[in-house]
């Protein structure tokens, strides 16, 4: 499973943002950014993971891997569900996989 915290870091860092413009640009304090990225704190609310996933801009299946790595599912993974558990953890593995190479 793909961690929220490093998530956090790489797409801040891809959109060139410090995390004193994220966090201004989101409405919260730096140094929460900071125990984010960190793993110190965990989001706080499924719509600030949302608000922070539109600012950083990120694609669909980028966005099921950071609501699933911050404790929440995403409407695309409740749909996928419905397939069978077995297809949705192969699809959040995908995802993550995909994630991780882009990290390297």
């Amino acid at each position: 499973m793909a961690d929220f915290g490093k998530l956090l870091k790489n797409f801040r860092e891809r959109a060139e943002l410090s995390q004193s413009a994220l966090a201004q640009a989101a409405g919260i304090d730096r140094s929460y950014i900071c125990r984010l990225e960190n793993g110190e704190r965990e989001v706080t609310s499924r719509s600030l993971a949302l608000n922070l996933a539109d600012i950083l801009d990120l694609s669909l299946p980028e966005v099921d891997l950071w609501l699933i790595s911050a404790g929440y599912i995403s409407p695309r993974m409740q749909e996928m569900a419905a397939g069978g558990v077995s297809k949705l953890l192969e699809e959040i593995n995908v995802l993550s996989e995909t994630t991780d190479a882009g990290s390297t």
